[in-house]
């Protein structure tokens, strides 16, 4: 669920994720490095943890966009059990 914070004259989002949606802590521990180029290597959600935040937001916007992450999650769990 998204929920909006007024602070100041600006509105921040902030997605609260349920219980059953791990830590901090889960989600830092299975994010990855990814370079970008320049040296930067930012840290990166895992694609799964992705998706989840994508449709705890609940917008019809963003439903190509969820699909998408969903199939990349299955491909990689395909490759997964393949190695």
């Amino acid at each position: 669920m998204l929920e909006l914070l007024l602070v100041g004259q600006c509105e921040i989002g902030v997605l609260v994720l349920g219980r059953d949606q791990g830590t901090y802590s889960d989600l830092r521990r299975r994010a990855t490095r990814q370079p970008i180029g320049q040296g930067l290597r930012p840290t990166v959600a895992a694609a799964g943890d992705l998706a989840r935040m994508l449709e705890a937001l609940g917008r019809d916007d963003d439903l190509p966009r969820l699909r998408t992450m969903q199939r990349i999650v299955e491909l990689d769990r395909g490759r997964a059990l393949e190695l």
